[in-house]
């Protein structure tokens, strides 16, 4: 047991540490490569207060963990490395730092950042894009594809419907991005209406993988038949999109069922989940301005549409219009025509029946005449005889003659009838009309002489009018 002067106090022991520390490590730098961890900075001061930390291994485990702080020079290099590199200093990334040592009483050992090396951080993030980029086309065969510089994904192949109306968003409700999303989407001059359904995630931080991941899934097991899939969220540095470099959450996005649209919001760079998105904008707003010009796009293929089937039922109804009037400014002659045709055939029939008649009297009469002149016996007879058969002929030749005349009636009844079909009474009964002008029919409306008084011939009535105007159908017609 120690006795009572054998002892230190805490404070002698670490002078004693510091000493050492400091007879050690005074005037010395050093360049060191750790990930920042429980970074925090306090505007008001300039100060930076975090840890530098090691990992080792797939699921990262801290091999080394010491606590850092800038101020003054080292400040000012920190807020120079965010300038040039466009990222914050923050957690989760690698740097490349000058450190000087020291130790206090109360305090502890800690580091003293002097400089931060932009170019390494960047060249960690390249590298690891790289790496993720390989793993999925890796890891996804059929779902990931590089061909030349470009990644071919199976959301990319899937094919965007002409209009994007039911839409699954999935974004932080607190992100600048969030509502010039919204704005932008509702107050559309078109007036077009969208149904939003809303997954709230993280989008940096810890958490924000997880959550990315989460929102996605949840989409996909909601079953619904969305247009689109948006993920979206505001500006920021580029470590703020770290995230969206992650392995996962581009895996997710390549693999997904619905077309994925992305407004990440970083002009200058794209990142892994915008490679394997089908369709990818830079911002927010620019994503509801791609939707609204797709919905604009087919609206406007539409009217188009709408404009050649008017003008094709326009060329359709002026060439049977055409048609028509040429059909009936040709019935009159037609039906004229036809009536002499049918009168010539009736006077044809009409002759042949005399004709037949008198052939056949002719040869009765030669054939009374040679049993006259043949009679040598039995004259009374034969002469009775050949009465009696004169008398038959004689009475069957009246209706011999009806019968035949009768036929030749009703052939004529026939014709008349389907003169009477074409004729142009029935057709004004039809709702047709003649056009007369000083007693001359119509047929075209070059015939037409605008001074003069118009007679309309309907089937109920004649109309006497006066021409206003003259439009051509077909706007070719010089009238």
């Amino acid at each position: 047991m120690a006795g009572p002067n054998s002892y230190l106090r805490l404070s002698d022991l670490t002078r004693e540490i510091r000493d050492v520390v400091q007879q050690h490590f005074t005037g010395r730098t050093y360049w060191i490569v750790a990930e920042i961890s429980g970074h925090k900075y306090y505007p008001n001061t300039g100060r930076h207060y975090l840890s530098f930390v090691e990992k080792i291994g797939e699921g990262g485990a801290e091999t080394a963990k010491i606590k850092a702080k800038a101020w003054s020079q080292g400040s000012d290099r920190i807020r120079a490395f965010e300038q040039s590199t466009g990222q914050s200093f923050t957690d989760g990334i690698q740097v490349l730092v000058q450190v000087s040592v020291e130790y206090h009483l109360v305090h502890d050992l800690s580091l003293t950042i002097l400089d931060v090396d932009p170019t390494f951080t960047l060249g960690v993030l390249e590298r690891q894009r790289r790496e993720t980029l390989d793993r999925l086309v890796r890891d996804n065969p059929g779902y990931v594809e590089k061909v030349g510089e470009e990644y071919v994904t199976y959301n990319k192949r899937l094919a965007l419907r002409p209009v994007v109306q039911r839409i699954a968003l999935v974004a932080s409700p607190k992100s600048a991005g969030y509502e010039d999303f919204l704005h932008t989407l509702h107050e559309n001059e078109a007036g077009y209406r969208f149904a939003i359904d809303y997954y709230y995630t993280s989008v940096q931080g810890a958490e924000a993988e997880d959550e990315l991941v989460r929102a996605l899934i949840d989409v996909y097991q909601s079953k619904k038949a969305y247009d689109a899939v948006v993920i979206i969220r505001g500006g920021g540095t580029k470590t703020d999109f770290l995230v969206f470099d992650t392995y996962r959450v581009s895996q997710a996005v390549a693999r997904f069922p619905v077309p994925v649209i992305t407004g990440i919001g970083h002009h200058q760079d794209v990142s892994i989940t915008d490679r394997m998105a089908h369709t990818q904008t830079k911002t927010p707003t620019q994503a509801a301005e791609f939707i609204l010009a797709r919905n604009r796009s087919f609206e406007q293929s539409v009217l188009e549409l709408q404009g050649q089937l008017v003008i094709r039922a326009q060329q359709l109804l002026a060439d049977h219009r055409e048609a028509l009037i040429e059909t009936q400014s040709g019935i009159p002659a037609r039906t004229r025509e036809y009536l002499s045709t049918c009168k010539d055939l009736l006077s044809d029939q009409r002759e042949q029946i005399t004709g037949l008649v008198r052939e056949r009297l002719l040869s009765e009469e030669r054939e009374l005449n040679a049993l006259v002149s043949g009679l040598t016996t039995t004259p009374r007879l034969r002469i009775a005889a050949e009465l009696q058969s004169v008398m038959f002929l004689k009475d069957a030749l009246p209706s011999m003659l009806r019968r035949r005349i009768q036929d030749e009636g009703a052939r004529l009844e026939h014709f008349t009838s389907l003169t009477r079909l074409v004729s142009p009474a029935n057709i004004l009964k039809r709702g047709y009309a003649l056009l007369e002008q000083e007693g001359r029919v119509l047929s075209s409306v070059r015939q037409l002489d605008p001074d003069r008084p118009l007679l309309v011939r309907t089937a109920e009535a004649d109309i006497t009018t006066r021409i206003e105007t003259i439009a051509s159908h077909d706007g070719k017609t010089d009238l």
